[in-house]
């Protein structure tokens, strides 16, 4: 049986939430270079740049944009269990 995905917030070795928030603000307000930052926190330079992204929106539109993806998921999900279920009422009608 797999291991259930923890969220990075649930990790303790994983940056939260709040310390990538910290990260962008050191980049957009006070001017650090990316790579300065990574080191520092030792992370690469592509997750920085993923948490700038994610982080330089406005909290609004950042929940906005958490709730599209969880839509999207599940709806992915449900077809999904569509075409299975299609798929076996076929196989055993």
């Amino acid at each position: 049986m797999m291991r259930p995905i923890r969220r990075c917030d649930e990790h303790p070795a994983l940056p939260r939430r709040t310390q990538k928030i910290e990260a962008v603000k050191h980049i957009t307000e006070r001017g650090l270079r990316v790579a300065g930052v990574a080191e520092r926190l030792g992370v690469s330079a592509h997750s920085l740049y993923a948490w700038l992204k994610r982080y330089s929106k406005p909290q609004a539109q950042r929940q906005q944009v958490d709730d599209q993806q969880a839509e999207l998921r599940r709806l992915c999900a449900e077809l999904i269990l569509k075409k299975a279920a299609a798929y076996f009422a076929k196989e055993s009608g």
